[in-house]
C-alpha cells in the first residue's frame, strides 16, 4: 500500500476535482519546500515515486513533464530527474534580461552593496510579496558595473523570513563575485528561484540616481528600469528586484 496520498485541495463531496496528474505536482513541490530533496538532487525513479504517491507512472511522468517545462526539475538522459539548481552554473544567467547591444550576456564586473537597511512590508511592497502589512523586509541597494557601459542600480526587497540571519557584513563576506544572486540565495538560504515576472517602464536619470549610481553618466540619460518578482516554488513570491540600467547600452531579450 502505497505510504503517501496524493493532496487534492478539494473538500470531500466537492464536485470540482482536479486532474491527477496536477495534485501530483503539487505532492512534489510539497516535498521541495518541505526540503526533502536538496537543489542538485536526484529525485527517486519514476515508477518508485508513482508508487509512492499511489498513482499510475504515466500519471507522474506527465507532472514530471510539466516540472521540467517549468524549469523546477531537470532529466538528464540516461542518469535521471534532478531538482533545479543554479549551483551548478547550468541556469547563471536563465532570468537576466538585459544584454549589451550586440547580443552578449550582460556580466556584471561589480555589485558593490551601499547600503542596507529593514523596511515593513506596506503598498506595493506588500501587495508584491504577498505579505501582511508591517512584516519586516530587507532592502538592499547595491551600485553595479559593466565593462560594456556604465551602469546602473540595482535594489533587492528580501522578506526576512525567508532569509534568516542576513545582515549586510554577511552579504558581503558571504556573496561570491563569480555566481549569481539566485544561486548565492540557494547555497546560503536553501530559496530556490523558479520563476519570475518582469515589468519594464523607461525614464530620465535624475540627480538623486546619479547620485547613488556614482558614476559618470549625465543627467538625463534614458534609464531602462525593470521591476522583477522571482518566486520559488508553489509560485510564492521571495524577492522583489528594481534595476535601473542605461539604455543607451543595453537591449532587452525575452523568450516569449
Amino acid at each position: 500500500m502505497p505510504s503517501e496520498s496524493i493532496d487534492r485541495r478539494n473538500p470531500p463531496g466537492s464536485r470540482r476535482r482536479i486532474p491527477r496528474y496536477m495534485a501530483a505536482k503539487r505532492t512534489i513541490i510539497g516535498r521541495l519546500l518541505a526540503k526533502q530533496w536538496k537543489p542538485g538532487e536526484r529525485i527517486p525513479a519514476e515508477p518508485v515515486l508513482a508508487h509512492e504517491i499511489g498513482i499510475s507512472v504515466g500519471t507522474l511522468r506527465r507532472a514530471v513533464s510539466e516540472l521540467v517545462d517549468e524549469g523546477v526539475l531537470l532529466r538528464l538522459q540516461g542518469s535521471g530527474t534532478y531538482v533545479g539548481s543554479f549551483g551548478a552554473g547550468r541556469y547563471w544567467n536563465r532570468f537576466q534580461p538585459f544584454q549589451t547591444l550586440d547580443g552578449r550576456p550582460l556580466h556584471l564586473k561589480e555589485r558593490v552593496p551601499v547600503r542596507f537597511e529593514e523596511l515593513p512590508a506596506q503598498g506595493e511592497l506588500a501587495e508584491s510579496l504577498q505579505l501582511p502589512p508591517g512584516e519586516r523586509v530587507l532592502h538592499i541597494t547595491r551600485r553595479i558595473t559593466n565593462p560594456d557601459c556604465s551602469l546602473g542600480l540595482d535594489e533587492l526587497f528580501l522578506p526576512a523570513r525567508y532569509f534568516p540571519g542576513l545582515t549586510l557584513e554577511f552579504f558581503k563576506a558571504n556573496l561570491d563575485p563569480h555566481e549569481s544572486l539566485y544561486a548565492f540565495y540557494e547555497r546560503a538560504f536553501g530559496v530556490v528561484i523558479t520563476e519570475t515576472a518582469n515589468y519594464v517602464s523607461c525614464e530620465v536619470c535624475g540627480r538623486d540616481t546619479l547620485e547613488a549610481i556614482g558614476n559618470p553618466i549625465a543627467e538625463g540619460t534614458p534609464l531602462c528600469c525593470c521591476r522583477r518578482i522571482s518566486k520559488t516554488y508553489g509560485h510564492v513570491p521571495v524577492e522583489m528586484r528594481r534595476m535601473k540600467v542605461n539604455f543607451l547600452k543595453v537591449q532587452l531579450s525575452f523568450d516569449l
